[in-house]
């Protein structure tokens, strides 16, 4: 859109608005990048050990490099996310991951396996997840943002990866199926990002955030529908942009960030230990990554209500679904300490699924009804490396208790009992008080 063009604010369409296959696509990209990345790491346990006789802490140790380069590539990638847009970072962060991927078939010590696993995989994701997608649908949508979110989580919560993932180990063997994995993220990644993610908010194209249509409204050129779109935005939904250096002013930044790191303790159990131990309690490694597709697929009714909620409830209440949330979490982790049996490991799975499903469906569009669209990838970002000392602590110090101890109970009972200590500090989750006295340039991110 040029100065000598004149568009009509939200002008309507008869298609799909955009921003919904931005949605889709942006399902496909964190089904497979989730679920090989992040859900699948408790499947290079067996393999790995059986081959070079690593210990479960050497291991996991490269779980926690992989949350130490998230913490901090989180700040550079969110900042480039806000300032470049997502779609570079999902093509830059799928040729890295996809590399590392290949790359794995080369392995023959545990420092290559650091550098390549924890640092190269790890980057690539952080790069290509961290924060991009939520960005890309934050902008898009305002409205409708919570049902927008939920949808693509409840596709990435379709996990079909892990199983998949153990197949193929026990099919082709582990360092084949992680070239097989490579080129997958490639074909899934580049032309999901290239065609169907864009690299700015809808105003840039002469639309309005969740195809919304205001007849009447004349801009005349790009910097003019733009502003447009903040000052409609504020005005219909009391949603107003903070810079970083604003947000971080705020007493409920700092609530959110105690809140990112509470959930990084279960986080660790559930990404890194759930598959090993559900094979310790009698299961085998196929029927353990069976149990954590069915406690991520678990998640997608709290996925649904969370979206669903957030966009009809007031944003005062907001605190209210997160903290349902993390008891239902707290509740399962109790469970899967008890568990005994097959039937308590699918109950704790449940209530895992459900809890984390509201969470995430709440948790990520709260953070922009709070501080807006502008500078949600360094806010994330920064939420991230604040998380980091407990993200990257707690799996080694799991695994280091299962090699002294030969259990993971002790762990998870420390870890529960902080969980449930620091409960009733979500109920300070509320909107900033003071917020910015005017709509500022969408570029002033920090």
């Amino acid at each position: 859109m040029n100065c000598e063009e004149k568009k009509t604010a939200g002008k309507k369409s008869d298609k799909i608005f955009f921003g919904w296959w931005m949605v889709l696509a942006a399902g496909v990209m964190g089904l497979w990048g989730f679920g090989s990345g992040v859900y699948s790491f408790g499947v290079l346990f067996k393999p790995l050990s059986d081959h070079f006789g690593w210990s479960t802490e050497e291991i996991a140790a490269a779980s926690a490099l992989r949350r130490v380069e998230g913490g901090f590539g989180g700040i550079t990638t969110g900042w480039f996310t806000d300032k470049f847009g997502p779609r570079v970072m999902c093509l830059l962060g799928s040729l890295v991951a996809g590399l590392g991927y290949i790359l794995m078939y080369f392995v023959n010590s545990l420092w290559s396996f650091y550098l390549v696993y924890g640092v190269m995989v790890s980057l690539g994701w952080t790069l290509g997840l961290t924060g991009n997608l939520d960005k890309a649908i934050a902008e898009w949508f305002v409205k409708k943002r919570g049902s927008a979110t939920s949808i693509y989580r409840v596709i990435v919560a379709i996990q079909i990866v892990p199983p998949f993932v153990v197949w193929l180990f026990d099919t082709i063997g582990w360092r084949t199926a992680f070239v097989v994995m490579g080129l997958i993220t490639w074909i899934v990644g580049f032309p999901l990002a290239w065609f169907l993610i864009r690299p700015k908010r809808p105003e840039y194209y002469g639309l309005l955030p969740d195809g919304e249509t205001v007849s009447g409204e004349t801009v005349e050129d790009e910097s003019s529908m733009i502003k447009f779109g903040q000052e409609f935005v504020a005005r219909k939904y009391g949603e107003v942009e903070f810079s970083f250096r604003q947000a971080v002013r705020t007493q409920c930044f700092w609530v959110l960030a105690l809140a990112s790191a509470i959930s990084s303790l279960l986080w660790s159990i559930i990404t890194v230990y759930l598959i090993p131990y559900v094979v310790d309690l009698g299961m085998n490694e196929i029927a353990a990554a069976t149990i954590l597709s069915f406690l991520v697929s678990m998640g997608i009714p709290g996925r649904i209500v969370g979206g669903i909620l957030v966009d009809r409830i007031s944003v005062h209440k907001l605190k209210y679904v997160i903290l349902s949330a993390r008891c239902l979490l707290a509740l399962g982790l109790f469970f899967m300490i008890a568990a005994t049996n097959q039937a308590m490991i699918f109950l704790f799975a449940a209530l895992i699924g459900l809890g984390t499903g509201l969470d995430v469906g709440a948790f990520g569009p709260t953070r922009t009804r709070f501080f807006g669209r502008k500078a949600y990838g360094t806010i994330m970002g920064i939420i991230s490396l604040l998380t980091l000392p407990v993200g990257a602590f707690a799996p080694i110090y799991i695994g280091w208790m299962y090699d002294v101890t030969g259990s993971y109970k002790e762990s998870f009972t420390l870890i529960l009992i902080i969980y449930a200590i620091a409960l009733f500090s979500y109920l300070f989750i509320n909107p900033p008080k003071n917020k910015p006295d005017a709509v500022s340039d969408i570029t002033t991110v920090l």
